[in-house]
């Protein structure tokens, strides 16, 4: 693999309409970040796409080689790099990958990183360059990104997740493409009918084994509407 760099972004918000799509502020141009670097404004390359890895770049480690989980475009907003993505959420690693980045997200915990390339001339190191900025070992000028990622900590300021764009779960996934029950759906379901004909097992009973008197009236009352429910032989729990 070619040698590459990281550089922490964060800020996300989006304005898309597709389910598992966030958008991010990846970099902020004309500071000194946590690497001592300084991104001018336009240095990210906005060409071509980018790849989104799951967590601290593993798309890109050799040693995990896991696949990315969605895709992104980076375009400049002001004095910020903007990544607008999503999550491949019809995937297992995608699905986990956005559910993680949501969470993190409402605890406003989250943090960015990217992958890049710096092309020949792409940087300076001269004193000259460096002087207007106080505490700066680079200047980036020209940078080709090729990945991001959610990460522990990241080089960039201010960085921080706007928002994500909320998903249908899992389970209404595969009712809506109409696919057979992964085996975890079925075994939520088959948990939930054993608690329910539980549950009506006890509403069936005579006497109800409470002495709470709303609680009877509610079990009385689901009795009868389970006997209705069974009359018109519509569903079998059991069957599940």
């Amino acid at each position: 693999m070619d040698e590459f760099e990281r550089k922490s972004l964060s800020d996300s918000e989006w304005k898309s309409e597709k389910p598992g799509t966030f958008r991010a502020v990846v970099a902020t141009y004309n500071v000194v970040d946590h690497d001592g670097d300084v991104t001018l404004p336009g240095a990210l390359d906005t060409t071509k796409n980018v790849l989104l890895s799951a967590w601290n770049h593993n798309s890109t480690d050799e040693a995990k080689s896991d696949p990315p989980v969605g895709s992104a475009t980076i375009t400049t907003v002001g004095d910020k790099a903007i990544v607008d993505g999503k999550f491949y959420i019809d995937t297992e690693l995608g699905r986990r990958a956005y559910e993680i980045t949501k969470s993190l997200f409402e605890d406003q915990l989250s943090e960015w990183s990217y992958g890049y390339r710096v092309p020949a001339g792409g940087a300076s190191t001269d004193s000259k360059d460096l002087s207007e900025w106080p505490g700066a070992q680079r200047i980036l000028r020209k940078v080709t990104p090729f990945e991001v990622s959610l990460v522990f900590a990241g080089a960039g300021i201010g960085t921080q997740t706007l928002a994500v764009k909320s998903a249908a779960s899992a389970l209404e996934l595969e009712m809506k493409r109409g696919a057979r029950l992964s085996k975890e759906s079925r075994a939520r379901l088959h948990t939930l009918a054993t608690e329910l004909l539980a549950f009506i097992g006890e509403a069936e009973m005579e006497e109800p084994k409470t002495n709470d008197a709303e609680v009877q009236s509610f079990l009385r009352s689901t009795r009868d509407e389970v006997a209705r429910l069974r009359s018109t032989r519509l569903i079998d729990l059991r069957a599940i």
